[in-house]
């Protein structure tokens, strides 16, 4: 978790990570953050993930860790 939540004027934030891959060679990463604004009727939340090759030091796409370009049809069959 990181910081804590925030409230002024009874608005909220939250960010949460959670570390999945944790290698030499890989790291990543899933944050959710989660909100609520004065007036709102529900919380807001929003996910998302970042994969880092440590070694080309760089952020990796959905391109680079499929080896295919049909990678999104094989994403959707899990949803």
């Amino acid at each position: 978790r990181l910081g804590r939540p925030i409230r002024p004027n009874g608005n909220r934030i939250q960010i949460n990570y959670k570390v999945y891959k944790n290698s030499p060679e890989i790291v990543s990463t899933r944050y959710e953050v989660s909100s609520t604004y004065f007036g709102a009727s529900h919380p807001f939340q929003n996910f998302s993930s970042v994969t880092y090759d440590l070694v080309q030091e760089k952020q990796l796409s959905l391109s680079d860790i499929f080896n295919t370009t049909d990678y999104l049809k094989i994403i959707s069959s899990f949803a």
